[in-house]
């Protein structure tokens, strides 16, 4: 097994562990979509990040990636991945822009906010499943983003590395 795969699988493991708190299948999702804001993303108030509200058009959570981009994130855990899942993640954020504002939450309003100020919207589909790389260009090509479990283990360990700690993550 290569040192890279080692580390799949731990992260795999982390993430299960996470998710196996919860015997609800729904709320699976949650929980894996609050490991990656926080062990991704570096989100540690990750509830703050996240919109569950009507009329989110499936938008799980969002953040001000700097003073251009905002990250617009639909996460999918287990068996609720597919392409078709990417694909209405594009189309679901279309239809977000141009929803009105008065069937919005508070945190959607402030996403549309951003946006309406000139934010680039990054649109962010998470999965903990392994997706191809046709899969990733495809998705590119409409202008989503795809981390699968290996460009999740990819940035924790690039993390890792950079800050001098050892590619290690258990704990």
């Amino acid at each position: 097994m290569s040192v890279f795969n080692f580390h799949i699988t731990e992260v795999k493991k982390l993430i299960e562990d996470e998710v196996a708190k919860y015997k609800d299948p729904v709320e699976k999702e949650p929980a894996f979509l609050k490991w990656t804001l926080k062990n991704v993303f570096f989100l540690t108030e990750a509830d703050y990040f996240i919109i569950d509200a009507p009329h989110d058009l499936g938008i799980d959570a969002f953040f001000e990636a700097d003073i251009e981009e905002v990250v617009i994130i639909r996460s999918r855990y287990g068996t609720s991945h597919s392409m078709e899942a990417v694909n209405q993640f594009r189309k679901d954020f279309s239809d977000f822009e141009s929803i009105g504002i008065e069937k919005s939450d508070a945190k959607s309003r402030v996403l549309r906010k951003l946006i309406s100020e000139g934010r680039k919207a990054v649109l962010v589909y998470v999965t903990n499943n392994e997706v191809s790389e046709k899969a990733k260009l495809d998705a590119f090509e409409i202008g989503v983003t795809i981390l699968d479990i290996n460009e999740i283990t990819r940035e924790m360990w690039s993390r890792n590395e950079k800050y001098g700690e050892a590619a290690d993550f258990i704990g």
